[in-house]
């Protein structure tokens, strides 16, 4: 191989290893963001929820030993409500992640083929 083929190479090289460094950065941020956006969501509407009939069971200020038998009740519905949205945002936020791994994979695997086949005709 001669030095101008080498060099040449060596810097192919490098161009393919900083563009997976900066896809990988890339997707990083989507994932946060896309993970971010979906807790601010569920959060969000648990937050709703308690703005709006949480005077049922006392606001703010819960002590259950306080609390009378319908305010308790209240209270136990809310906080089963709570844990229901919190266990399907995150199940729907973890496949969410998922998904975008995969579309990733797919994704670089068509970047790749394409890096090559500009290579093979430059």
């Amino acid at each position: 191989m001669s030095y101008l083929n080498k060099r040449r190479e060596l810097k192919r090289k490098r161009t393919v290893t900083n563009k997976g460094k900066l896809h990988r950065e890339e997707w990083a941020t989507i994932s946060g963001t896309v993970e971010k956006r979906f807790k601010t969501v569920f959060v969000g509407a648990v937050s709703k929820i308690e703005e709006a009939i949480g005077t049922l069971w006392g606001g703010d200020e819960v002590d259950e030993k306080k609390m009378t038998p319908t305010q308790l009740k209240w209270y136990e519905i809310f906080l089963e409500l709570r844990d229901d949205i919190f266990d399907q945002g995150n199940d729907q936020k973890n496949k969410c992640i998922k998904d975008l791994n995969r579309f990733k994979s797919n994704i670089s695997i068509l970047i790749t083929k394409s890096e090559v086949e500009n290579d093979k005709e430059g």
